[in-house]
């Protein structure tokens, strides 16, 4: 069968009706094999007939197709080739009930009639006993036939005296028939719901957060109130502003677990593109809301010196960003990622001679588990922007040049290691793209820059 990761093509190709059985062959035994052979899934639709042809469903990849589609025409053509043989071949056999040599053979019966009659007439005793057995013959397969019992046909299939088959065979028949229609039916479904998977993803990589080519993302605001005494905007408190983003995450958590596609069907029948699309407004909502709290909350407890509330806010700041950057634009990607190298900063002022928190250990991610992470999507993403060579340079730059250099901080060290290492690779990567495509400008250029990294 055709592979997940490549496009499903779908080609009709119409059959004569005389050629379909062929086609299918015996048990579905010759369309199975062509199934085989080229990887693609073929079948024939029994519904329409459009100028005495029915016509064959081909999906699968391009060249799955083509192959199945190459295999079929050049069975056509055997079998046209061997129905026309056959039919000369019988238009040569001479009939014996027309032309001379018909009369031939009425004569040679006749004659051997006559030869009977006469064998009969000397040797009555013997015609006696043969002619009873006759009748008795004759008398029970009569009986036979009024009782209605099913004979045999020619070609080993049975029937009653009426011609048609029994009952148990039209009922098997029918069953078969019902079978190979519920079959298709499930194929069919199949193969939109794996369409319809891709058009979910197609529209979630068109769909991301951010404006086209924006180069920034904000997450908003946080949560204010109106003092009723001034009549000014002030913001909450650092432990309400954690409550409140907790809360958005919480159901930025619930919403994720549910953006899949059967459940959106279930719940939405043919609507569930209309279910997607507000999903993913309130998912984009929530995460927003949900940074930005903590975003506001943290800074409140480190200012406040309530370390055990900051350290907690902290983690929970760049798991926000961690998801948050996956769901934004390339373009706007690199910003987020810049906000988190602020805040990490931040973090690490703050840890002091504690280092147990920023390695918990198990299976809970430290906060320094959860930014080198980062600065490994970092690597992947700069050479992937479709942005130019200076450009791409800066920006890898931008992020990097966050770090100190000449911190005392071991954690920072390592971090800001492993980020020029993977900006390192991004460049090398990309200069070689560049000599590829004999491009001797941007190539010099990058590894000039990867010699100040």
């Amino acid at each position: 069968m055709a592979s997940v990761g490549k496009d499903i093509l779908i080609r009709t190709l119409p059959v004569p009706i005389s050629l379909v059985g062929q086609i299918i062959g015996k048990k579905g035994a010759n369309i199975k094999e062509i199934n085989d052979r080229s990887g693609a899934r073929c079948w024939v639709d029994n519904t329409k007939i459009v100028q005495g042809c029915k016509m064959l469903e081909i999906s699968g990849d391009l060249e799955s197709v083509t192959k199945a589609k190459q295999i079929i025409e050049s069975q056509l053509g055997q079998f046209k080739m061997q129905n026309q043989s056959s039919g000369a071949e019988n238009r040569n056999i001479p009939d014996f009930r027309s032309g001379k040599k018909g009369k031939k053979g009425k004569k040679k019966k006749n004659r051997k009639a006559k030869h009977e009659v006469f064998e009969r007439e000397q040797h009555n005793d013997i015609v006696d006993v043969s002619d009873e057995e006759g009748d008795e013959e004759v008398r029970v397969n009569d009986e036979e036939i009024k009782k209605g019992r099913s004979s045999c046909r020619v070609d080993g299939s049975f029937c009653d005296r009426s011609g048609e088959p029994p009952e148990s065979l039209k009922v098997k028949q029918t069953n078969n028939v019902e079978e190979h229609k519920e079959r298709e039916r499930r194929l069919r479904e199949e193969d939109e719901r794996l369409w319809d998977r891709r058009e979910v993803a197609a529209w979630t990589r068109a769909n991301m957060r951010g404006l086209e080519e924006s180069k920034k993302y904000s997450v908003g605001c946080a949560t204010t109130t109106v003092c009723s005494s001034t009549g000014r905007v002030e913001l909450l408190s650092y432990q309400r502003l954690a409550e409140i983003g907790t809360k958005h995450f919480k159901m930025f958590k619930e919403q994720l677990e549910k953006e899949n596609y059967e459940l959106w069907r279930k719940q939405a029948g043919e609507d569930w593109r209309q279910l997607m699309m507000k999903a993913n407004t309130a998912m984009e909502k929530n995460l927003c809301k949900a940074t930005a709290n903590y975003n506001a909350a943290f800074h409140g407890a480190k200012n406040a010196k309530d370390t055990q509330i900051a350290r907690s806010l902290a983690r929970n700041l760049l798991v926000s960003y961690s998801y948050l950057a996956t769901r934004v634009r390339e373009s706007g990607r690199m910003d987020v990622y810049c906000q988190a190298v602020d805040s990490f900063k931040l973090m690490i002022e703050m840890g002091g001679n504690d280092r147990t928190w920023l390695y918990p250990g198990g299976d809970r991610r430290g906060v320094v588990d959860i930014f080198v992470e980062m600065v490994e999507d970092v690597g992947m993403l700069l050479p992937s922007l479709g942005v130019k060579t200076r450009e791409m340079v800066q920006l890898g730059e931008k992020f990097m040049g966050r770090l100190d250099r000449w911190t005392t901080c071991e954690e920072e060290r390592k971090c800001l290691g492993l980020a020029r290492l993977r900006q390192g690779e991004a460049m090398f990567n990309k200069a070689a793209m560049a000599m590829g495509e004999k491009n001797y400008t941007d190539a010099l250029y990058l590894f000039q820059e990867m010699y100040s990294v």
